[in-house]
């Protein structure tokens, strides 16, 4: 069996879009990646990426996950019509080119969109949060399997109403592997495992887990 294979039947399939604007719905995942993909990748970036996110890569591919809408991303997505949507590299690129201090030691691969009420000075309003999730390859925590620790950016705070777009908070762990990130922060509430431990293979819990191959 394959790392993922009883994550993979428990996905619901939304929504795939293929290249020339094709909407596959139930009729299983247009992109994904492959080996080769992943190792030029790798000597690209002077990245060795952790087992468990290369078969997740091929596996999946990149898409919105779960009820939360955990975007993952991976490399060699070839979107010609907007490649910046789901591709690990553009959101490298992204991320050096933008962002300052100790959010510069991650490396991002998933992002989470959510919003939050505000008032400041008698105005109310709502934030568009970005919350980025990513590895810190000084966390080292396995050798032998590639693995990092992997942690929450400070968020991107963007106002629908009015003031600034700002940036607070402080890098914070929220997993040592990223099998652990997947089953036990990021669906979580989907596999009822809220603090618990993924030790077992076996996904058990009733339900489907939606799966859109889209960010949005």
């Amino acid at each position: 069996m394959g790392v993922w294979d009883d994550l993979e039947e428990r996905l619901k399939i939304l929504r795939v879009e293929d290249r020339d604007g094709i909407v596959h719905e139930e009729d299983g995942i247009v992109w994904k990646a492959t080996p080769e993909i992943l190792d030029w990748f790798e000597g690209l970036r002077k990245l060795r990426l952790p087992d468990d996110f290369r078969d997740f890569a091929c596996t999946f591919g990149p898409g919105k996950l779960g009820t939360g809408g955990w975007c993952f991303y991976v490399p060699g997505i070839d979107w010609e019509s907007e490649p910046e949507s789901l591709d690990l590299m553009y959101l490298l690129d992204y991320w050096e080119n933008t962002q300052k201090g100790s959010n510069l030691k991650l490396t991002p691969f998933c992002e989470k969109r959510e919003t939050e009420r505000f008032s400041s000075r008698g105005v109310e309003g709502r934030w568009t949060i970005t919350r980025y999730f990513g590895w810190n390859l000084q966390d080292v925590t396995d050798p032998a399997r590639h693995e990092y620790g992997i942690y929450e950016a400070h968020p991107e705070r963007e106002p629908s109403a009015t003031g600034k777009a700002r940036r607070g908070g402080r890098l914070v762990k929220v997993a040592s592997t990223f099998r652990e990130f997947v089953l036990d922060y990021a669906l979580a509430d989907d596999l009822g495992r809220r603090g618990e431990a993924s030790g077992a293979d076996d996904l058990s819990t009733p339900g489907l887990i939606p799966f859109r191959q889209t960010r949005f």
